[in-house]
């Protein structure tokens, strides 16, 4: 049994039978008016991001400090995957990794010739 509700709009209670088939062109339609609300939420971050590509996704942050950035991260994970839940989805977490990237050293490759 589905309950639908659109804005404060609430359909009656019904039940799903099917859903689209793999490679639908429904479906990427269908998931993106599902996740809008999970969208609207990251338009707000401060130097972090969320992209999404059909059912896959990322997040960026960017900070001065690793650890910050970590942080950072972590937390709009933290706050995704509750939306998610919220919302009758989670993440696959056997498909979920964190990476850093810092900057360092720079090689000088021309030996100062240029």
């Amino acid at each position: 049994m589905v309950l639908l509700k659109i804005g404060h709009f609430t359909f009656q209670p019904f039940d799903i039978f099917g859903g689209t088939p793999q490679g639908s062109p429904l479906s990427p339609i269908i998931l993106a008016l599902y996740i809008a609300s999970l969208l609207q939420k990251a338009k707000s971050w401060d130097y972090r991001d969320l992209t999404l590509y059909m059912d896959d996704g990322a997040i960026y942050a960017t900070s001065t400090t690793k650890a910050t950035t970590v942080d950072s991260a972590l937390a709009r994970y933290k706050l995704v995957t509750n939306w998610l839940q919220n919302n009758g989805l989670k993440a696959n977490l056997s498909k979920t990794e964190l990476m850093t990237f810092t900057k360092g050293q720079q090689l000088n490759l021309t030996g100062g010739q240029i």
